[in-house]
C-alpha cells in the first residue's frame, strides 16, 4: 500500500433536500450528539474509507437519519475551511435535491432525534456552517431550474403557468418578470415540450389553462440543439 506524508482530514457528506408543495422548504434533523448537541443541522454523516463514494454516504445518511430515499442529487459544492468543525479538519461533500415535500415525510433516525420541514425564510439556528449551504445549494437549484426541466419533478401531472411561476420565484427568490416567463413558456409550448391539457374544474375564479410536460418531446428539443430555458439569470433576494 502506498503511503504519502500527508494529514489527511476528515471527510463528510451533506445533504440539502429542498421540498415544495406550494411553498418551499429544507428538511433538517436536530442532532443528538456533540459537537452542536440539539442543534438543527442537515443530514450528512462521515464517509466510511475504502467502502463508499460521497454520494453513497450522502444517500445512506438520508435513509437513515431521516428516513428518505432520494435517488437523483446534484452537486452542490465542497466545504473545507479548517474551523468549520470543532472535531477536526472536515471537508464536506454538499448534495442537493428537489423533492415534493408532503410525498416525503421525514422520520428521524441514527443521531436524529427530529427531522422536520423548514421554510427557508425562518430556519432555525444551524450547526456548523450549514445556513451557508443551503444559500449555496438554493443557488445551483435556481440555475438548474432556470436552464433544465428538472421542475417537473415536483409539479403535477397538469399543472398550471402560475404553478410553475411561483415554484421558480420561490427557488430563485425573485419576483419573476410576468412577460419575459410568458415567451419563454410559449416558446417550449411551440416546440411540445409543454402541452395544452385542459382548464381548472371546480375553481372560484376563472379556470386557468393547464399544461402537461413531455420529456420525450424536450429530450428530442434539446438534442436538436434547442435550450430549455424559462427565466432569465436572477440574483437572490438578501
Amino acid at each position: 500500500m502506498i503511503s504519502y506524508p500527508y494529514a489527511r482530514p476528515i471527510c463528510a457528506a451533506d445533504c440539502v433536500v429542498f421540498g415544495w408543495s406550494g411553498d418551499l422548504r429544507v428538511l433538517l434533523m436536530k442532532r443528538t450528539t456533540a459537537p452542536f448537541e440539539n442543534a438543527w443541522a442537515l443530514p450528512g454523516r462521515f464517509i466510511r474509507e475504502g467502502q463508499e463514494s460521497p454520494i453513497e454516504a450522502a444517500a445512506t445518511a438520508l435513509k437513515e437519519k431521516v428516513g428518505v430515499t432520494i435517488a437523483d442529487m446534484f452537486v452542490v459544492g465542497v466545504y473545507g475551511d479548517p474551523k468549520r468543525d470543532p472535531r477536526g479538519h472536515t471537508i464536506s461533500i454538499a448534495f442537493g435535491s428537489l423533492v415534493v415535500s408532503n410525498e416525503n415525510l421525514p422520520t428521524p433516525g441514527g443521531n436524529a432525534s427530529q427531522a422536520e420541514w423548514f421554510a427557508l425564510d425562518s430556519l432555525p439556528d444551524l450547526a456548523f456552517d450549514h445556513r451557508q449551504i443551503i444559500e449555496s445549494a438554493r443557488v445551483v437549484l435556481a440555475e438548474r431550474l432556470r436552464s433544465t426541466p428538472d421542475a417537473m419533478t415536483v409539479m403535477p401531472e397538469r399543472f398550471s403557468v402560475p404553478d410553475f411561476k411561483a415554484l421558480m420565484s420561490a427557488v430563485t427568490g425573485t419576483t419573476i418578470d410576468v412577460r419575459n416567463f410568458a415567451a419563454n413558456f410559449n416558446r417550449l409550448v411551440k416546440v411540445g415540450v409543454f402541452k395544452a391539457a385542459g382548464r381548472e374544474t371546480n375553481v372560484a375564479h376563472r379556470p386557468a389553462r393547464l399544461f402537461k410536460y413531455d420529456a420525450d418531446a424536450c429530450k428530442r428539443f434539446v438534442d436538436a440543439g434547442g435550450r430549455f430555458s424559462i427565466v432569465t439569470p436572477t440574483v437572490l433576494r438578501k
